[in-house]
């Protein structure tokens, strides 16, 4: 439903066109809706949840956009991690617009139009930490992130897809990347 709150997601669920922000980042006079979680999370998929959609959302102004936590088979398409509703106007997350950890056969984006997410604004745009594998990232526009576009880090990931996305002016071009691995 438009405007509702959610907090932590533990079972498989779909959310669809939520207006998702928690505070003012960066001084911004944005509209805010206020979650109930008090751990700086736009959406949080907890541990064992499988299934779970995430699709056409605003997700910004909060610690982290989106965790996806010991995990899988996640689908994240057409959301605004970072942005205004707009996607062009920055509203990033502090951290991380994207965070998965341990997680699996997470689709982010997809080959569809309309699918790709928009991820700008963030600390680093996705970070990929620990044993997680097979997710692929498809069609998304990775930009004006302060870090990096992507960084993938932990030894046990395997069979991580990034194909067709456009990943351009994160961070500065002495210290971060589009993409690091």
């Amino acid at each position: 439903e438009p405007g509702a709150t959610i907090s932590y997601v533990h079972t498989p669920v779909s959310y669809t066109h939520l207006d998702v922000y928690k505070r003012q980042a960066n001084g911004t006079s944005a509209l805010i809706s206020p979650l109930t979680d008090s751990a700086g999370y736009g959406v949080l998929v907890e541990t064992g949840a499988t299934s779970t959609n995430i699709l056409q959302n605003v997700i910004s102004a909060n610690e982290n956009g989106v965790e996806i936590l010991n995990a899988s088979n996640a689908i994240l398409k057409g959301n605004f991690i970072g942005t205004t509703a707009s996607g062009t106007g920055l509203l990033g997350n502090r951290q991380f617009g994207l965070w998965l950890v341990n997680a699996g056969s997470v689709s982010t984006g997809g080959a569809s139009a309309g699918d790709g997410n928009s991820i700008a604004g963030n600390g680093i745009g996705v970070f990929m930490d620990g044993t997680s594998s097979a997710n692929v990232f498809q069609q998304n526009s990775i930009r004006n992130n302060s870090q990096y576009g992507m960084r993938f880090k932990g030894a046990g990931a395997s069979g991580n897809s990034v194909r067709a996305n456009s990943i351009v002016q994160n961070g500065s071009a002495a210290t971060f990347d589009g993409i690091s691995i």
